[in-house]
């Protein structure tokens, strides 16, 4: 097949980079020989692991993937060449993994490894209005010196304007530098010493105070505990409870911060939530906050759907109209074997006779008849009928920019209901390729997590985030959100508005 002829050269060519670029060297000392074989042979297994398990490899959609499988291969080992220690072995595997931009591709690093100590030079900046500003700042003079108020604008540092610095030094290592929900989220860090080897901590910033232009010089000192509540808040805030509020007479709102759906209290919490759904279907205002949410497996997100507007009504929205979008599994022994033990784990759940495990059990046959019939991936699933709405409600549904994964997915199903707004802040985004799973690697220092599905067609395009009808700018306290969404419009005006504009 002559597709596959430049999917075979650019893995041979990964892997004789990735054994052979070390040896051209001289002979480092002891301990950089250690971390740097380790890094390789740890880049190594997870190519081969890519290109067995994972759909990027074969599919022809995405030519990016196998683009980046060897340039990024190729950038990452520039990197190794310079590690010395652990914390160079880890930032050279995270800027390989990053550069896939995908949250369903990461590394995993055991605790053996040494954690960096992360300094500080008192100071956390927030990504605020498109502006970066000063959020928080230490009271200790003695130990930083002088520090500019909060509020300030920090405009740049060492000559670099602040946005390079976020998507160079920053975002390479721990997100993806073209999401604006990962500028509010990593911003806080910018000023932060990493223990990061290929890149120089800020230490002469200039900073906006009111009329006037300031620089100023930093001390940079080991960050504390104390300093997770203000970097949470400079951030996205804190992640609400799982529960149903009633905020007054006909208004609900709900918060369903993971779908991550675990462990068994968080199985209480949640089908507490789900019996509380399918009584507030009457309700004349519900607002569903996902602020958090990072995703999970999305057959909660279905549980959820299923709740409140029943599975007949779910069904009708979700494929009754004409639709091409369906999800493809890469054939292989492992991932059958992945799938048979969520299978396992559901039944263990007493959910055997849920809509998930007769889900699973439907992908659990597809594989076998892929494997059976020599397939890559398997093929496209059939269509449901369709039912009536029992919901009168008017639905918001708020999120911040930790929205991926599941959540997209979820999200992505919700807004094919009637009055249904979005709101809050632009989501993350993520690639075609779900149902992630986990394999350690050479070192057993680190497993990889990777997807084995493809997501065909759906109306989102990769790692496009979902953008709101409304934008909140401010902190996210929950007082101050919910002030703002009683002011909001109902959602039927707002998607009427949308439309004008369009």
């Amino acid at each position: 097949m002559s597709s596959g002829h430049p999917i075979s050269v650019s893995l041979i060519l990964i892997f004789l980079l990735l054994t052979t670029s070390h040896l051209s060297k001289g002979a480092p000392r002891e301990e950089e020989t250690d971390w740097r074989t380790l890094a390789i042979r740890d880049l190594k297994d997870a190519n081969r692991i890519l290109s067995q398990e994972h759909p990027g490899p074969v599919d022809k959609e995405n030519p990016f993937f196998r683009d980046w499988m060897l340039r990024g291969t190729q950038e990452s080992m520039k990197l190794i060449e310079r590690v010395e220690n652990e914390f160079g072995y880890r930032y050279a595997l995270l800027y390989y993994i990053k550069g896939f931009q995908d949250s369903h591709l990461n590394f995993d690093f055991s605790d053996k490894l040494e954690a960096p100590n992360l300094e500080w030079p008192g100071l956390i900046i927030a990504y605020r209005q498109n502006q970066f500003v000063v959020h928080y700042r230490s009271k200790d003079t003695k130990l930083f010196g002088e520090l500019p108020p909060i509020n300030s604008i920090l405009l740049s540092c060492d000559g670099r304007k602040v946005l390079d610095i976020l998507q160079t030094d920053v975002l390479p290592y721990m997100g993806n530098p073209n999401l604006q929900a990962h500028w509010v989220m990593y911003s806080p860090y910018i000023l932060f010493d990493h223990k990061n080897p290929f890149v120089q901590r800020p230490r002469n910033c200039i900073f906006q105070e009111g009329k006037t232009r300031r620089a100023y010089n930093f001390n940079y000192h080991p960050a504390l505990t104390h300093l997770k509540d203000p970097l949470t808040k400079a951030s996205f805030g804190t992640s609400p409870e799982m529960n149903v509020k009633k905020i007054k007479k006909n208004f609900y709102w709900v918060n369903i911060p993971s779908f991550q759906i675990d462990q068994a209290k968080d199985r209480k919490r949640f089908f507490r939530l789900i019996s509380t759904l399918k009584k507030i279907r009457s309700a004349q205002k519900i607002v569903i906050d996902l602020r958090h949410n990072r995703g999970g497996a999305p057959r909660w997100g279905d549980e959820v759907l299923n709740a409140l507007f029943t599975p007949e009504y779910t069904s009708y929205r979700l494929f009754a109209k004409p639709s091409r979008r369906y999800g493809q599994i890469r054939v292989s022994p492992e991932n059958l074997k992945h799938y048979q033990g969520i299978l396992n784990q559901l039944k263990k759940q007493g959910l055997k006779k849920s809509p998930s495990y007769r889900a699973i059990e439907t992908s659990i046959a597809s594989i076998q008849f892929g494997l059976k019939k020599g397939l890559a991936l398997t093929p496209a699933p059939s269509r449901n009928e369709s039912y009536p709405s029992p919901v009168r409600a008017e639905i918001y549904f708020l999120t911040d920019g930790h929205c991926a994964s599941a959540c997209l997915i979820f999200a992505d199903k919700l807004l094919q209901f009637p009055r249904v707004a979005h709101i809050g802040f632009p989501t993350s985004a993520d690639s075609t390729y779900l149902e992630g799973r986990y394999k350690t690697l050479y070192s057993n220092l680190t497993r990889l997590y990777f997807a084995v599905l493809v997501d065909r067609y759906r109306s989102r395009g990769y790692n496009e985030p979902l953008e709101p009808l409304v934008t909140w700018h401010g902190d996210w306290d929950n007082r101050s959100l919910m002030e703002w969404v009683a002011q909001l419009p109902s959602p039927s005006l707002l998607r009427k508005e949308n439309l004008k504009t369009q």
